[in-house]
């Protein structure tokens, strides 16, 4: 009996960081680009980048990537990922299949309001 309690709680620590969206690590200034390819904003407080890295981490994934797809934003943090702001949709640029991870509707509501804080004219080149 505690062989298979001990082989529960192992299994679960091995398997809880599977659960939950991307491990974000950010090396500076978010930058956040349109679908043009321009700087919407540029995310350079701490608070606001800790924000958004949170939103993303509780994303859910639902699965692999699918072509054609669009992302309305191209977000630089340590890697660039692609996001939709209408469906919540999040995914590494990759050359590989990544998944594709969903915010909730409040996270969705949070990253909107982080990328209108600044606008295009306020917004510069990294």
């Amino acid at each position: 009996m505690k062989s298979r309690i001990l082989l529960t709680i192992v299994s679960l620590v091995l398997v809880s960081p599977c659960f939950g969206g991307p491990k974000i690590k950010p090396t500076g200034p978010v930058c956040i680009r349109n679908a043009d390819f321009s700087v919407a904003c540029i995310l350079e407080e701490k608070s606001d980048i800790d924000a958004l890295i949170a939103c993303f981490e509780r994303a859910e994934e639902i699965g692999g990537s699918v072509a054609p797809r669009t992302f309305s934003h191209k977000i630089d943090l340590s890697d660039r990922w692609l996001y939709d702001v209408e469906r919540g949709e999040l995914m590494l640029l990759s050359k590989s299949k990544q998944p594709i991870y969903r915010l909730s509707q409040s996270d969705i509501k949070i990253v909107k309001s982080l990328i209108q804080k600044k606008t295009p004219n306020q917004a510069r080149q990294p």
